[in-house]
């Protein structure tokens, strides 16, 4: 998929992972995601970033009851998530998709 190419290319270079965050059991990934950090994104795998990029773009709509899909709006959203987390390795996931997820 070329929406998880593109998170894993930005992403992966720059963050290390906290595994306190990630538990892995016979290939099966779980996050807790209000513990995760920006470098957490770095220990997943192309085929698992999408579940989880997916996951908070429809967290995001829950709490803002936004029931519109974009494609276009949820790449800008990948973009700029990318790009937050590049800058801010230990800022709270959930908090950075808020603050790059409010246009």
């Amino acid at each position: 998929m070329k929406l998880s190419v593109l998170w894993v290319s930005l992403i992966a270079a720059s963050l290390v992972c906290s595994p306190a965050a990630f538990a892995k059991k016979g290939g099966e990934v779980s996050i807790d995601m209000k513990a995760s950090t920006c470098k957490d994104v770095d220990e997943l795998d192309e085929e698992s970033a999408p579940f989880f990029l997916i996951w908070i773009d429809g967290y995001l709509s829950g709490v803002s009851g936004d029931t519109t899909f974009s494609t276009k709006e949820f790449k800008r959203f990948v973009d700029e998530l990318a790009k937050y987390c590049t800058k801010n390795p230990d800022s709270g996931l959930l908090d950075a998709a808020k603050k790059v997820g409010i246009q």
